[in-house]
């Protein structure tokens, strides 16, 4: 039997949850999902963890619009999909879109807007084996963002398709012991941007900018086959990569 909100998704994605390696997570086509999917599962690089859709019709769409979210719970999400220290995640056929109309109840809330935000951080070290294939992305404001042909990324505005995030290296000064920290092995291909109102593929390093080293950068971005149109900022931004391909 089909489940029917994402909050049960959510539960299985959890770490430990019933999404395990070799495990699918799909979505109906023609249908559309709204509120947050939160992935925290990782599969293996021989069973990916795949989050696709099934069934027959227009890809199935995710968005954030509605979510009711934020300390008055009723607040659009500003990641539509959010994923942290997740590893082998195979992505596809899927329709994201987020035109933010609420914050979530303090200043500066609905200024940012994400389709997709990976991040990694101390506690789970190197991020490794994410693709994302054949999915669309259109329509990802902040709240009172205007279209794509007006000024952007103003007062702290950030609307972007895909946001890799890693922290810095950890020296173990306190938490974890030290460890690596990155977000590596990223595919991104045959997707469709349009009408965001900032960048489409943006990855960054906090650790990296000083750094002539692999350890301290995300590593190895393909990104090939895929069509940006009517942005309001840069079609892809590396900060801190090392071995990326930006082709076709």
């Amino acid at each position: 039997t089909p489940w029917q909100t994402l909050s049960k998704a959510n539960a299985a994605a959890i770490n430990n949850g019933l999404l395990q390696p070799g495990g699918k997570l799909l979505f109906k086509k023609g249908d559309t999902f709204i509120g947050q999917l939160i992935l925290g599962c990782s599969g293996t690089e021989e069973k990916p963890i795949e989050i696709g859709s099934y069934g027959t019709g227009g890809k199935p769409i995710l968005t954030g619009v509605g979510a009711n979210m934020g300390s008055n719970n009723n607040g659009d999400a500003i990641e539509v999909i959010k994923m942290t220290n997740t590893n082998h995640i195979l992505m596809n056929d899927l329709h994201i879109t987020n035109d933010r109309q609420v914050g979530l109840g303090w200043t500066g809330s609905g200024n940012k807007s994400y389709g997709i935000y990976v991040t990694a951080d101390k506690w789970g070290g190197r991020s490794n084996g994410l693709t994302f294939r054949n999915i669309d992305f259109t329509d990802i404001f902040g709240v009172d963002m205007i279209n794509w042909e007006g000024v952007v990324d103003t007062d702290g505005y950030k609307a972007q398709a895909f946001f890799f995030d890693s922290e810095a290296n950890h020296d173990g000064s306190t938490g974890p012991v030290a460890t690596e920290v990155g977000i590596d092995n990223v595919l991104i291909e045959d997707c469709y941007f349009f009408n965001l109102g900032g960048s489409g593929v943006t990855a960054r390093h906090l650790g990296g900018y000083d750094s002539n080293g692999a350890s301290e950068r995300n590593q190895n971005y393909v990104i090939r086959n895929n069509h940006f149109e009517d942005l309001g900022g840069d079609g892809v931004v590396f900060a801190s990569i090392y071995n990326g391909l930006v082709e076709n």
